[in-house]
């Protein structure tokens, strides 16, 4: 399982299991940082700004699959 992977069956896991205790939510926001400063300032430090895209998009897509709605945004600062 690549790391891409982990991340996105870790956040179903959770999502998961707050929709078991919590009830549907409306919808998971998922920022993606608009550049390596803004993502380092947030602590993402293992990846590259290309790689932290494609990890938030295959965890969209991996929320989408179990019937979340999922926000997908730019972020120009961490939140």
């Amino acid at each position: 399982m690549t790391t891409f992977e982990q991340a996105a069956e870790t956040v179903l896991r959770q999502a998961l299991e707050m929709r078991a205790t919590k009830g549907e939510p409306e919808a998971i926001d998922l920022p993606i940082y608009e550049s390596e400063a803004s993502l380092r300032r947030a602590g993402v430090l293992e990846l590259s700004l290309e790689e932290h895209t494609q990890r938030v998009q295959h965890i969209a897509k991996r929320l989408e699959e179990h019937g979340f709605r999922v926000n997908v945004f730019t972020s120009p600062t961490e939140l």
